[in-house]
């Protein structure tokens, strides 16, 4: 783009948001960035070129009015942040991703002076979430890691609103010195969302919900979906917490005092799923679609009550379910392929399929009495009434 008059942008008209292509040439004369009050801050994303042969570039905001000129630009690709006050600071790469909400890493790029665009990609994870400032419930980034091995030093700290997503199981490894992937201190209160998917985690990972003081009693949900790992351990930080694993396969794996909702996953070792850490919290596990290469351990601490929903399930060893007498787990009979169950201290309902699905009449008026909660007495019921009006003849 080339221009040959002065151009105006007004943030009122335009979100609060400004981004200026690289490849603008801004011909002979200035731009004006001018914004709605004294109180605005603004961080424009604004890569800017020494190269362009600009007459004065001003910022304007309220009252405050600040010039500058090409050759106050330290490099070319630098990043202009612009406060209220009129500040204008520079940085030599590495600043906020830009408008698509989409970052790159590579093992080509560059924490440095990469700026997460595909021409431009991080080095590693952890510098694309140290870039990302601005993500919300309204504007959730992508951080697309090309195939490679991404070792990263100390522990990842994964920013709200992000999904992490690689090549392909095959293809993106991404290991961490401390086996940790934990929540980045600026999760606080509110729902909050984040996922990992596509890339294997080299070693045995550790999401930690609680090592951080969040403020607030908001949910977390974290996506885990075509994941490969080894020992694999969630702990959640309250009863509304909660972890979709699809596609997944694992070690030996522990989601403690987190909701779980599990299904078409491969699990090696021995796998628990318990309240520990939260013992008086009640929590819900529907595990469904999945093989345990070992053990499955359902565990229940204290007063916290817990539910599991199992169907669809191989576990190689045993099923153990102990619990505190506040633990009830349903099991469909016909999906379920255990050689031993043992049960402690709990509840354990073997159902058909029909009987896990629950039934909600449109008018209860029309059955006699109570009615039916699910599909197999409901069936009964009208089995029942059709054979007694065919004068006791069986159904046809």
């Amino acid at each position: 783009m080339a221009s040959t008059a002065n151009i105006i942008l007004n943030i009122g008209d335009i979100n609060e948001r400004v981004l200026i292509n690289p490849d603008s040439r801004l011909k002979t004369v200035g731009y004006s960035l001018i914004g709605r009050q004294t109180s605005d801050t603004l961080i424009n994303k604004i890569m800017t070129d020494p190269s362009n042969d600009i007459a004065a570039t001003k910022i304007t905001n309220g009252s405050t009015v600040t010039q500058i000129s090409k050759t106050s630009v330290p490099s070319v690709g630098a990043n202009m942040t612009v406060l209220s006050d009129g500040t204008i600071g520079w940085s030599t790469g590495g600043g906020s991703p830009a408008a698509s909400y989409e970052v790159y890493v590579s093992k080509a790029g560059n924490d440095t002076t990469g700026n997460g665009s595909q021409g431009l990609p991080f080095l590693t994870v952890k510098g694309a979430y140290a870039h990302i400032l601005d993500a919300s419930s309204t504007k959730r980034y992508i951080i697309n890691v090309a195939g490679g091995t991404y070792a990263e030093t100390g522990d990842i700290l994964v920013k709200p609103w992000t999904w992490l997503v690689g090549a392909g199981v095959d293809a993106t490894v991404i290991t961490s010195s401390t086996n940790n992937i934990l929540l980045d201190p600026t999760f606080a209160t509110g729902t909050i969302d984040f996922g990992l998917n596509n890339f294997t985690v080299g070693g045995a990972t550790v999401i930690n919900f609680n090592l951080f003081a969040m403020v607030g009693t908001g949910s977390v949900l974290c996506d885990a979906y075509d994941i490969n790992c080894g020992a694999f351990t969630m702990i959640g930080r309250t009863n509304t917490d909660l972890i979709h694993m699809w596609n997944c396969a694992c070690g030996a794996t522990v989601l403690d005092s987190v909701n779980a909702i599990v299904k078409n996953c491969m699990f090696a070792g021995s796998s628990t799923f318990e309240n520990a850490s939260d013992a008086a919290g009640s929590f819900v596990w529907q595990i469904s679609d999945s093989v345990y290469g070992s053990s499955l351990s359902i565990l229940q601490s204290s007063t916290g009550v817990c539910s599991a929903d199992l169907s669809c399930l191989r576990v190689i060893t045993s099923l153990i379910i102990t619990g505190a007498g506040f633990l009830t787990v349903t099991a469909d009979s016909a999906s379920l392929s255990v050689p031993t169950v043992t049960v402690t201290t709990a509840t354990l309902v073997m159902t058909t399929q029909a009987q896990a699905v629950g039934y909600t009449p449109n008018a209860s008026a029309k059955w006699a009495a109570t009615a039916p909660s699910n599909i197999t007495q409901a069936l009964d019921r009208i089995a029942a009434l059709v054979y007694t009006l065919n004068t006791n003849t069986p159904i046809p």
